[in-house]
């Protein structure tokens, strides 16, 4: 865009941009804009979306590194698709986080092109996160779903109540639902038909609400039913 209305302004305009300015990655370093961009992998999805949480994963390492102790970091995401919280949150317990606290948080223009008739965020999920005790044990899926349940209604209640609604609403609620799963370095599977211990992953522990957006509208909804209804989706 720039090159386009800058170009013949003066010759070293010109010359500045006379080079490709994209893709802002080089394959041979594995280095540079993390993005999960699958045409820089010849269209592979899978491939795409792990480096992309590597990438993520060794700068929450270097942030990690560099916290004092009780300190705290402040991740600014907005998406509505669970994978793509599932690899920003990977990231974010591989390099020794809990997600300590969230506040949705109005960022979005409403009037931004790909805002008009859609059902596009309004805000941003803030996510606090602090060093996860090394003295952390691995999880179990049912007794992190039954911690999640007991504290999520009280926060969309909040939520509710500070006017946030639509598919901001129900994905506010990422945020609280992170907490009881971050808390542990891998949450399990209690039980798997060979007997062997399972991870969870993260983008399956958030699916639920992609049921949500589908089939629910929050704005037609209480508070209470709306938690309801978000609770029924992530836990059947």
């Amino acid at each position: 865009m720039a090159a386009r209305t800058l170009y013949g302004l003066n010759l070293e305009h010109d010359g500045v941009f006379a080079a490709l300015t994209g893709p802002k990655w080089d394959k041979k370093t594995e280095d540079g804009e993390l993005v999960d961009q699958p045409g820089r992998f010849g269209g592979n999805q899978e491939v795409s979306r792990q480096v992309y949480e590597d990438g993520m994963a060794r700068v929450f390492k270097a942030c990690h590194a560099a916290l004092v102790p009780d300190g705290a970091l402040v991740i600014v995401f907005a998406n509505k698709q669970p994978m793509a919280w599932g690899a920003l949150v990977a990231a974010l317990i591989r390099a020794g986080f809990v997600v300590d606290a969230s506040w949705p948080i109005k960022t979005e223009r409403a009037v931004r092109t790909n805002a008009i008739a859609t059902a596009s965020l309004s805000s941003s999920v803030w996510l606090v996160c602090r060093k996860r005790p090394t003295t952390a044990r691995p999880g179990y899926d049912r007794p992190v779903v039954a911690e999640m349940r007991s504290n999520i209604t009280e926060q969309m209640r909040r939520f509710w109540d500070a006017n946030i609604r639509g598919p901001d609403f129900l994905w506010a609620a990422t945020g609280p639902t992170l907490e009881a799963y971050s808390k542990h370095p891998v949450v399990l599977r209690e039980a798997t038909s060979s007997g062997a211990k399972k991870a969870m992953p993260v983008a399956e522990f958030l699916g639920g609400c992609a049921v949500s957006l589908s089939s629910s509208r929050s704005d037609a909804y209480s508070a209470p039913m709306a938690a309801k209804a978000w609770l029924q989706a992530w836990t059947t």
